[in-house]
């Protein structure tokens, strides 16, 4: 039987906002705390962001086993590395918690 309850606190939209804001920076404690779950092999999906022109366009993708190359997802282009980062930091928090990221 598998845990229905969130793996996260859903409430914590600080957070978010925090990641959102700069998602290169050194984090918080309780960022980093959640980073670590939404990171860890459980909700991450093995998403990756795949740079396709330098500093221009960035797609996301999904790892292969075996050192195959990923599957890019080509239904989003970036022009920035933050907003790549961000794309993937709601799909896992959405896994995590069980609910969208109500923030845009």
């Amino acid at each position: 039987m598998q845990d229905s309850k969130p793996a996260i606190d859903a409430t914590r939209l600080d957070l978010a906002r925090e990641f959102k804001r700069n998602p290169f920076a050194k984090h918080s404690p309780d960022l980093y705390a959640l980073l670590e779950i939404l990171r860890g092999p459980r909700f991450n999906g093995n998403y990756v962001c795949v740079m396709l022109e330098p500093h221009k366009r960035y797609v996301l993708a999904v790892k292969q086993p075996g050192g195959k190359p990923p599957v890019v997802l080509s239904n989003e282009v970036f022009a920035r590395a933050e907003d790549a980062e961000w794309a993937v930091f709601k799909r896992r928090w959405e896994a995590a918690a069980g609910t969208p990221l109500p923030i845009e």
